[in-house]
């Protein structure tokens, strides 16, 4: 049996009965305010009777994920290790969770990478880290009547600090990405393998797809497979855009 990671994904599907727009706010003004902690301290504007028709529709969320501000605290949580894994927005360390020894992958990105969107939750308006809105999406964590997806790797905490905002993964044990696994096969992976491969792929897109996320760069590089459970899971980054409910995708890319 054969344990699948996707790596980078995209975003959120309103509900047919609502339109969406998105706004990416892009971490540019440094006296801005971070992300609060508690839900109701983040409310960006609140949606009023006289002004709710001019002002977009955002994506509706039944729940949030809290954002930590301590370092202390992150210290005294984790501990890393060496880097594994560098994209354009930031870098993947392995780590520990100190409570129990769990491994982690720590993303640090930097906070001029950082980008942001708006979504709606109770009638107000809330500047949320992308990134993240889109993985616990994917997982169907923020949107009630959403389908609960093992195919996307457990996202475990969320750090905003002053230069960097860092994003606690479940880290899988002996895997490696699916480029690594055909070589190690010598170009011949066998034929039960690749039906378990492709029927975990098809069946993770389908509930990222039944949430919101449509995929857009599927590849071998992407695709991590440990042995020798079955199971897949997504992992950002994020590459994605929200959907509307007719299917068509705005283009822009984040």
């Amino acid at each position: 049996a054969y344990h699948l990671y996707l790596f980078h994904c995209t975003a959120p599907h309103p509900s047919k009965s609502h339109m969406c727009k998105v706004v990416i706010v892009k971490h540019k003004y440094k006296n801005a305010a971070m992300t609060p902690l508690n839900w109701y301290d983040r409310v960006c504007l609140k949606e009023t009777s006289s002004s709710s028709s001019s002002k977009p529709q955002m994506m509706k969320l039944e729940n949030i994920v809290n954002v930590n501000r301590n370092t202390n605290d992150f210290r005294q949580k984790y501990h890393e290790f060496k880097a594994i894994g560098k994209g354009h927005s930031g870098v993947v360390f392995a780590g520990i969770r100190l409570s129990d020894s769990k491994f982690v992958a720590i993303k640090h990105i930097p906070i001029d990478n950082v980008q942001y969107m708006l979504v709606k939750r109770d009638g107000c308006y809330c500047k949320e880290i992308s990134e993240v809105v889109l993985m616990a999406q994917a997982a169907g964590q923020f949107r009630n009547g959403s389908w609960a997806n093992r195919g996307v790797i457990g996202l475990l905490d969320v750090y905003e600090l002053q230069d960097e905002v860092l994003i606690i993964m479940e880290r899988p044990l002996k895997a490696m990405n699916l480029n690594d696994f055909y070589e190690m096969s010598e170009g011949q992976i066998p034929e039960y393998a690749a039906k378990t491969i492709f029927q975990q792929l098809v069946t993770a897109a389908l509930l990222t797809h039944r949430n919101g996320i449509f995929h857009r760069d599927l590849k071998p590089d992407n695709i991590l497979v440990s042995m020798p459970y079955t199971k897949l899971t997504l992992r950002a980054k994020f590459h994605s855009d929200w959907t509307k409910p007719q299917g068509e995708v705005r283009k822009s890319r984040f």
